[in-house]
């Protein structure tokens, strides 16, 4: 299954759009999870709408200024990793009462993008290696149509409130990456004790209380 995928997509003549609906139908079973539980149903529907809105609006960006983007967006894991993290992050954004359409657009670009400095697929590097960040900014500068708020986002999406600078942009992004990174399927309640053991003191208190009310339910079974 997984292997036959690989060798499907990278076939030059698969479309974009052939694996973008593929993706989504993988990272439906992380929605499906959510939903089962009986979470996240007072944002739920706007996540999948900023997800379907950031998805546009990526595919509108110039294909002079975005090589390195449609790359990341070929590679079948680090475009699977993508959405689930925006899908998140719109999940964040509306418990933290974003409200501005500009504002809540940028946290899924920045939470799409979060990820183009890397040369490889996301999953198979771990913190250690947060040089990424920086020169997906570098690229994301380049871009035209790309607010300066997104690319300071993903620029530092792996600070943490110990460093100066860190936007509450960037500490969505960052709180989302680190979930997904760790999450596994069925594995729900081990992630959230990992998260609050490891994860959410290096967050602001507003991100970190804005997390734990997203999973409260699945945190008390």
């Amino acid at each position: 299954g997984n292997l036959l995928q690989r060798v499907l997509f990278q076939n030059p003549q698969i479309t974009f759009e052939y694996k973008a609906s593929h993706v989504m139908s993988q990272t439906q079973a992380l929605l499906d999870l959510f939903q089962r539980e009986g979470l996240l149903t007072a944002h739920f529907d706007k996540a999948i709408s900023l997800f379907e809105q950031t998805h546009v609006l990526v595919r509108a960006l110039p294909a002079k200024d975005s090589r390195p983007l449609r790359a990341l967006l070929s590679n079948i894991d680090a475009y699977d990793h993508a959405v689930a993290v925006t899908w998140l992050c719109g999940i964040l954004a509306g418990a933290l009462q974003i409200e501005s359409r500009n504002a809540f657009v940028s946290v899924g670009l920045a939470g799409m993008l979060h990820d183009i400095g890397m040369k490889d697929s996301p999953l198979g590097l771990g913190h250690e290696d947060d040089s990424h960040a920086k020169r997906g900014a570098e690229m994301l500068q380049q871009v035209e149509g790309i607010d300066e708020n997104v690319v300071q986002a993903v620029a530092h999406h792996h600070d943490r409130r110990s460093q100066n600078g860190i936007s509450r942009m960037a500490e969505i992004v960052g709180v989302s990456d680190e979930f997904v990174r760790r999450y596994r399927k069925d594995k729900l309640q081990l992630t959230l004790q990992e998260m609050d053991r490891e994860v959410l003191g290096g967050f602001s208190f507003a991100v970190a209380e804005a997390f734990k009310s997203v999973f409260e339910k699945a945190a008390r079974t």
